[in-house]
């Protein structure tokens, strides 16, 4: 697996295929990814990991269905092309829906677009059965929404697509009776699932009341902002039909605001504050929490866009062609603004959200297409007679053409590795022959879900780094390691464990732990480097070719003679065991370890200070030096993995 998070979908769906399910309900209980998981494994041997796997190219390709049908629909076919090529292909998609990437991502862009293209069909004309058609796309949008609450459980998109809904239906001027009769099944459809278990599963504020009494502020306001004065007045005085409804929609959104804010005590204002605050103005502490998952990571806007695309300028230059489209075509394109607007969240805040905005910059480029060859197809009409399927397939040449011409192949080479590394995986899976069943874990919290996959239990947040567990891996005290433990359980079965990959978040580690442990924040310098270094002679190393440690002076010097660092002590370590040890007498200073000199290329880690060199997670791991009152090395595959055995104290 490619994610932290696929071992807790595939560890629910190995529990579902192990329940019996009495009632359909039931189900809501799961995550929607492992019921699917779990139901599809049939086809795979009933294997979870092989189902995972094979079905992300399937669910992963399925957006393109309803984001062609959309622009073929409003006569854009081109628009639809290129977004879905862009939209696959773009270096943001491939990554969250690699192989081995079994997560929400599968399916997200699936069911915004099916969402949009059915509030979409709400304009569509009937002479006969109007109302019925009316009925059946609300209730089809309703319930994808509603299904797609409890896929993703984002309750930002429910906020968005209820505005989008009903902005959609006012500016083109739908019949208050359509209104009605498609806001109430809309609503009521939305709501299906949210009713009971999927609210109290997902914890979200929206319930079923809420979302009538919403519908009914909605029908409301358009009705008086319909039928009163105030129509007529603002037609005569704004003679411009943008501005007007524009206008239209800002008094809609205020209104609904203040209605928010007085019947739900600031519920719907304090979810977008809470987006707000997490995406738009994260604080110190967010900032530092992020640092250390990738897809929360905030980048510049050049890199952002590069992510999308390739080269900032061909993301830069849909992006802005999208924007022209609006412009002239804004009634049309309405239900798929929700989706931009996540999408444009990774400007200000992590990529997560990136990849849906890049089937808008391949919407941007077939617009400008459309627009191209519609000129010159109206330049050429008195010369050349061009039947429709003509210029149907000169458009789906260039669409493709244009692709191509701008497409990095590089994107084809990406390769995603595996969230857990082989060996350490392998020491999981000797663990779990050596250690008793259920177990209780304490480590890190990245391989959290695949420890629980095996079959042991672990203390950390639902995926969100354990400020308390980060804080008792870079103390100085190993009693208060000790004490922590106890403080989540007095289980005689309790592992502390710790792994390579911990060496190369050490710094995030320490960052979250010093944030939790007083109001001092971290101001973002490196306590821990590792680095691949190797003997050069005269007593010196070289280290990734950048500087050079002097073991006879006690020194570090980069390449360009520009900086000095003076070191405290050189400590060798082989098999978590000092071996030999060097120190300079001085009270200040870096220490630099040596793991496994014999190696041709050997990792030296350096401390920058002497608290993160007496942490915990240094003197246990690194050095092996632990109170054997309170642990017992039970496992040494260092250093891969070390396990030590939280012991009982004797009254």
């Amino acid at each position: 697996m490619t994610t932290a998070d696929a071992y807790l979908f595939i560890k629910e769906a190995k529990d579902l295929q192990k329940t019996e399910i009495k009632r359909l309900s039931d189900y809501f209980s799961y995550t929607m990814l492992s019921v699917i998981l779990s139901k599809l494994s049939f086809l795979f041997d009933n294997n979870i990991y092989k189902t995972g796997i094979l079905i992300i190219p399937v669910l992963s390709s399925l957006f393109i269905i309803p984001l062609c049908l959309y622009f073929f629909y409003i006569r854009y076919p081109a628009c639809g092309i290129l977004g879905t090529l862009f939209g696959s292909f773009g270096f943001i998609y491939l990554i969250r829906t690699s192989i081995g990437r079994v997560d929400n991502d599968m399916l997200n862009l699936f069911f915004t677009f099916l969402i949009s293209f059915f509030i979409l069909l709400l304009n569509t004309k009937h002479s006969k059965m109007h109302i019925l058609y009316i009925c059946m796309f609300s209730a089809l949008a309703g319930l994808l929404l509603s299904l797609f609450q409890w896929w993703y459980a984002k309750i930002i998109f429910t906020i968005l697509y209820f505005l989008a809904f009903f902005i959609f239906v006012f500016i083109n001027k739908l019949h208050i009776k359509d209104i009605l009769f498609s806001g109430t099944v809309f609503t009521i459809f939305s709501s299906l699932l949210s009713y009971d278990s999927i609210i109290k599963f997902f914890n979200t504020y929206i319930t079923w009341l809420h979302i009538i009494i919403l519908l009914i502020i909605c029908i409301c306001l358009v009705v008086i902002i319909k039928t009163q004065k105030i129509h007529l007045i603002l037609q005569k005085t704004i003679k411009n039909n943008i501005l007007r409804q524009s206008l239209y929609i800002v008094i809609f959104i205020i209104i609904m605001l203040l209605i928010f804010k007085h019947f739900y005590k600031h519920e719907y204002l304090y979810i977008i504050s809470i987006y707000i605050q997490q995406y738009l103005n994260p604080s110190k502490e967010q900032q530092i929490v992020s640092a250390s998952i990738s897809e929360l990571a905030h980048n510049s806007i050049k890199n952002t866009l590069s992510s999308i695309y390739g080269s900032p300028i061909v993301a830069i230059c849909g992006i802005a062609f999208f924007l022209i489209f609006l412009v002239y075509n804004y009634k049309k394109l309405v239900p798929i603004m929700p989706i931009f607007i996540i999408g444009c969240i990774s400007f200000f805040s992590s990529t997560r959200f990136l990849m849906y905005l890049s089937p808008f910059v391949g919407i941007g480029y077939g617009y400008c297409i459309t627009k191209c060859l519609n000129f010159i197809f109206n330049f050429f009409k008195s010369k050349i007679q061009m039947k429709n399927y003509i210029k149907d397939i000169i458009t789906y040449v260039c669409s493709f053409s244009l692709f191509f011409m701008v497409y990095p192949p590089t994107f084809l080479s990406y390769i995603p590795t595996p969230v857990v590394p082989a060996d350490i995986y392998s020491n999981f899976l000797n663990l779990k022959d050596k250690l008793p069943l259920n177990s209780n874990i304490y480590t890190w919290w990245d391989f959290g879900y695949a420890i629980k996959d095996i079959g042991f239990r672990v203390f950390h947040a639902g995926g969100f780094p354990a400020v308390n567990i980060a804080h008792s891996f870079i103390s100085t005290d190993q009693t208060e390691l000790y004490n922590t433990i106890n403080s989540y359980t007095s289980d005689n079965s309790t592992y502390v464990i710790f792994t390579r990959d911990m060496i190369y978040k050490f710094n995030s580690i320490y960052a979250i732990g010093l944030t939790g442990a007083s109001n001092k924040l971290f101001n973002n310098q490196v306590v821990l480097l590792p680095t691949l270094c190797e003997y050069m002679g005269n007593n010196t190393m070289s280290c990734d070719g950048a500087f050079t440690i002097n073991l006879n002076e006690g020194y570090i010097q980069n390449n360009n003679l520009s900086e000095i660092v003076i070191l405290n002590k050189i400590i060798i370590i082989n098999n978590n065991k000092v071996v030999r040890e060097i120190d300079y007498k001085r009270n200040l200073g870096a220490y630099v370890e040596i793991i496994d000199e014999n190696s041709q290329s050997f990792i030296t880690l350096i401390f920058t200070n002497e608290e993160a060199f007496n942490s915990n997670f240094n003197q246990m791991y690194l050095l092996g030096k632990y109170d054997t009152n309170m642990y017992e090395l039970i496992y040494n595959a260092f250093p891969s993995t070390i396990v030590f055995k939280r012991l009982i104290k004797q009254p």
